[in-house]
């Protein structure tokens, strides 16, 4: 082989290495902006996800929200990324990341803008009414209210939520306006195996002077028993979303309608 022949393989050799050299330094390049831009948006995306769970706990031991808001910081807590940044595949684990990224910012600020929203309590009639007898009692439904406009689907929990925590309310109303040391001189109280005042007693007692309702009273306390006894009791052990939804929204009417001759009866005595 002739020296200029030799040359020439020498010299197309050392090109093909400057032009992979060349091409290696703008990868390497273009890989620490990247990284760069991701790590960036890590920590831009963690600070919000931060300010959002102070905000959240804030609301929550304001008891401005209860409930829903106990699963969304669960949402918050356990959306922190977990990534070796130094590691990071450029391409599309890159892409993946930072559409996660973007995932988790648009979830905070669409919970920001929601909680700058007008109270829906405030039209509420019940809670309205509740809370001016017992501010308690308005807290309760409060969260019931946020446990039933939950989505299903996304918390599966919520309706047993909604029907633990009406069943809690009006189980509070029976015991603080019917108390034991009355209903136990009250000649029409009825007494459950344990030797307690039952609720049919407790209801009865508290409508026995609404005259709004006297003519079908013992039909408006059956239907009360029946919500607490059953109803409720069925909705907090559904596991089927679509179900529970069909029965909540069935339930919340029943206990709005017993909820509010409960208030009626009380402004009548």
């Amino acid at each position: 082989m002739s020296q200029q022949k030799l040359r020439g393989i020498v010299n197309k050799y050392n090109a093909s290495v400057r032009k992979y050299n060349s091409e290696a330094k703008r990868f390497n390049y273009e890989a620490r902006k990247q990284q760069s831009k991701i790590q960036y948006e890590f920590r831009q995306y963690e600070s919000k996800r931060r300010q959002a769970i102070a905000k959240l706990k804030s609301a929550f031991r304001s008891g401005r929200y209860t409930t829903p808001i106990q699963y969304q910081l669960k949402i918050y807590e356990s959306s922190q990324v977990q990534a070796d940044l130094s590691s990071l595949d450029i391409g599309d684990c890159a892409e993946e990341q930072i559409s996660r990224a973007a995932l988790l910012a648009n979830f905070l600020e669409k919970n920001e803008e929601s909680q700058e929203q007008e109270d829906p309590m405030t039209d509420d009639p019940i809670f309205q009414g509740l809370s001016r007898i017992n501010p308690l009692y308005g807290q309760e439904w409060r969260s019931a209210c946020h446990a039933f406009e939950a989505d299903a689907f996304a918390n599966p929990s919520c309706h047993r939520h909604f029907g633990a925590s009406v069943r809690e309310l009006i189980t509070m109303i029976l015991h603080d306006l019917s108390p034991d040391s009355v209903l136990i001189n009250w000649s029409k109280t009825e007494y459950d195996k344990n030797g307690k005042p039952t609720r049919r007693s407790r209801f009865r007692y508290i409508f026995q002077n609404s005259s709004s309702i006297a003519d079908y009273l013992e039909s408006v306390v059956e239907n009360a028993v029946s919500l607490v006894s059953e109803d409720l009791n069925h909705l907090t052990h559904m596991r089927n979303p679509s179900h529970a939804n069909q029965l909540a929204v069935k339930v919340k009417n029943q206990a709005i309608t017993t909820i509010d001759l409960i208030l009626k009866a009380i402004n009548n005595s």
